[in-house]
């Protein structure tokens, strides 16, 4: 497969050359490729053992409990008012970030050739070459791009594609046998489901523009607890009707170049603490759905390390009035692809 791997000199030469390219990049701003869709499913709370006694992590068998998916569930953790927000409404004049475009073409790119290994040519060899990666990068660039002084097209698609050539070179990947590549699972949609030595594996991909040394091993400890990646382990694990093995969180820095990643071990106790806390949050969700919860705000968010929450306006100049906040022009309703 020399064909498809650059050397490594290439990939340390892309990094450098690609930060200049792309214009006062270093910003330090994440691109967090962010999965899952819309949709929910349902699954029956676990019973409890009645000569025991319930626990205090099972849930009373009542009534099917609906699952969130993670980026809904998400939304709603953060506050719930912008998670009804975020499901109607947008800016109508978005600030685009480079570095969320970053991390759906760096995705798009290797996407290219892990489906090729999934579906390999009749000869059994591996057809994808890096100008394969390439343009399949510059088409999300392109599509999202915003013309603006600190980016180019050139330079913004020079880094997605070493990014995504640079995943490819990992070695991450070797044996394992693609099952799903960015499809729908539950009520999620994990980047990547395989199997190595007949084990169930589930890979997400995290792109961030650039990354201080020193917070790189705190963000890799991070993704131990974090409820995507558990929720993609108990939904695939569901799905497929065995335990998966291992989480595989993979972090791209592209400026300068650099593949890391962490493995997360599934154990049944570890997705059973965090199913627990997941099922009330969900019922939670639920309820406020039904009228028989309030929808309140969780101030502490309406300001984040990017600014201000998407939301304040609506929160706080239009009090929360959808029709208000689109007649002002500021705001549109979301259209659901």
């Amino acid at each position: 497969m020399s064909g498809l791997r650059p050397s490594l000199v290439t990939l340390e030469q892309w990094g450098a050359d690609a930060l200049d390219a792309a214009q006062g990049s270093g910003d330090g701003t994440n691109a967090q490729h962010v999965t899952g869709n819309p949709s929910s499913s349902t699954v029956l709370p676990v019973a409890t053992d009645s000569t025991s006694g319930p626990s205090l992590l099972e849930t009373p068998a009542t009534s099917p409990l609906k699952v969130y998916s993670p980026t809904r569930t998400e939304d709603w953790l953060k506050c719930p008012i912008f998670a009804q927000f975020r499901r109607r409404l947008q800016p109508r004049e978005p600030v685009w970030s480079p570095a969320r475009t970053l991390g759906k073409a760096v995705q798009v790119g290797v996407n290219v050739w892990l489906q090729s290994l999934r579906y390999p040519s009749p000869s059994g060899l591996l057809v994808v070459e890096p100008n394969d990666v390439e343009m399949a990068a510059q088409r999300v660039v392109e599509a999202d791009f915003q013309p603006q002084e600190a980016h180019t097209i050139a330079g913004l698609t020079k880094l997605a594609t070493g990014g995504a050539l640079a995943v490819i070179e990992s070695g991450l990947f070797d044996g394992h046998y693609i099952l799903l590549v960015d499809e729908p699972v539950g009520s999620g949609r994990p980047d990547v489901v395989s199997r190595l030595n007949r084990r169930l594996q589930v890979a997400d991909f995290k792109v961030a523009l650039s990354l201080r040394d020193d917070y790189r091993a705190k963000r890799l400890a991070e993704y131990d607890t974090h409820d995507q990646f558990w929720q993609y382990a108990w939904e695939v694990g569901e799905h497929f009707g065995e335990q998966v093995e291992r989480v595989r969180a993979i972090l791209v820095i592209l400026a300068p170049l650099k593949v890391l990643h962490a493995d997360l071990t599934v154990t049944p106790e570890r997705v059973d603490f965090w199913l627990s806390g997941a099922r009330q949050t969900w019922r939670d969700m639920d309820a406020e759905a039904r009228g028989e919860r309030p929808c309140v705000p969780k101030t502490s968010s309406c300001y984040g390390k990017y600014g201000k929450c998407d939301a304040f306006d609506f929160c706080y100049v239009f009090r929360r009035d959808p029709a208000q906040a689109v007649m002002s022009g500021y705001y549109e309703e979301r259209v659901r692809g």
